[in-house]
């Protein structure tokens, strides 16, 4: 039986010559792998330029094996992402984030609030004029909130990060911030993504920051490894 859902392209890799594996997070369905065959030729009928990280698609396909590759019938744009694909500093945060967002969402299930959570920022992002630099910080800590690490503001001379809460003890584990790094990390903390252009950091705060969040990350998600795409961002906003 043929369902509709729209997913989100988390990450996409060779399957042959001519065809691709897809991961994608959909909305009715969680995360599942798609096999687009003849992707890569120049007739196809579901093309690979399609398939950016990121970006909203709307699929028709039978949903019933989550666990074997599904062969979508159609695939189109939901909506089309322009500012987000011609503009370098953009196009460089939803590398970052999809790599994320693939380590982080593991299982076939549904997560209605996290898939709008990521659309809605996504169109955000698409739309914004402003400064897009700090995006991904606040991206990053409104997301641990859907995958159930999100600090507890509060005040404290040390951020425990096992723990994920503030203190003026220091904790018993080595992983925790203080001093500056705990303090920007407080800093983005009570920011919003839809406030995140106003944050005044420099590059190498927002380096700081970045660093202790992929570190948070880590702590929390097993077997997130390490993340590549950061080198990217660290660039391009210097």
């Amino acid at each position: 039986m043929l369902n509709t859902t729209k997913a989100i392209v988390l990450h996409k890799s060779n399957y042959s010559e001519t065809s691709l594996v897809v991961q994608v997070f959909t909305q009715q369905y969680g995360k599942v792998g798609l096999l687009i065959q003849g992707a890569k030729k120049r007739k196809a009928k579901i093309k690979t330029a399609l398939f950016e990280p990121l970006s909203v698609l709307e699929l028709v396909a039978n949903f019933s094996d989550l666990d074997k590759l599904i062969r979508p019938r159609e695939v189109k744009l939901h909506i089309p992402f322009i500012s987000i694909q011609s503009n370098i500093s953009k196009r460089s945060v939803v590398l970052f984030l999809s790599e994320i967002l693939h380590k982080c969402i593991r299982e076939p299930h549904p997560d209605q609030a996290m898939f709008h959570f990521v659309e809605k920022s996504l169109y955000s992002l698409e739309q914004s004029d402003s400064n897009t630099a700090n995006f991904h910080l606040a991206f990053l800590l409104e997301l641990s909130k859907h995958l159930g690490f999100h600090p507890q503001k509060s005040n404290g001379e040390y951020f425990d990060m096992v723990e994920g809460v503030f203190s003026n003890s220091v904790p018993n584990t080595n992983l925790y911030l203080q001093g500056e790094e705990k303090d920007l990390f407080l800093q983005v903390l009570g920011t919003k993504i839809e406030e995140c252009s106003q944050l005044s950091i420099s590059s190498e705060q927002r380096k700081t920051v970045l660093s202790a969040l992929i570190r948070y990350y880590q702590t929390h998600v097993s077997g997130l490894g390490e993340v590549k795409s950061h080198t990217i961002l660290e660039s391009v906003f210097n």
